[in-house]
């Protein structure tokens, strides 16, 4: 396994997080699991970042999220971003009628986006770029 995930720790924003976004921060969560990162606990701070990613040879990367300008922060929940992304018209279709998934596929997909982004930025710092 490489050293940068051996030693690789993963610290997110849990205690000051919105509870409409508590889904994203359990996604977050399940995948630094799954790519077999430690989790450090953080201070749950209100201007604290989502995700930052930990490591001796790093700087340390830190991702923020942001929710859609148009739409507040507290009314960003799993349920209403399904409805004005128009997953719910798609999904139902069939029934004739807005339908949730069921599932909490936005939060997945955008934790997912978030390492990714994270790690590719922790590539470039190993490749000697600089992060802003």
């Amino acid at each position: 396994m490489s050293r940068i995930l051996q030693q690789g720790g993963f610290a997110w924003r849990s205690g000051a997080c919105l509870p409409a976004w508590q889904s994203l921060s359990a996604a977050l969560a399940r995948h630094g699991e799954c790519l077999g990162l430690r989790h450090q606990d953080s201070q749950a701070e209100p201007d604290s970042p989502a995700l930052q990613l930990l490591h001796s040879d790093l700087r340390p990367l830190q991702t923020r999220l942001v929710g859609l300008p148009a739409l507040p922060l507290e009314l960003s929940t799993e349920f209403t971003l399904q409805a004005a992304c128009g997953l719910m018209s798609v999904h139902g279709r069939a029934s004739g009628r807005p339908q949730a998934l069921g599932v909490n596929y936005l939060a997945s997909i955008n934790a997912a986006l978030a390492w990714q982004g994270t790690l590719a930025a922790a590539v470039g710092q190993l490749r000697g770029g600089q992060s802003a």
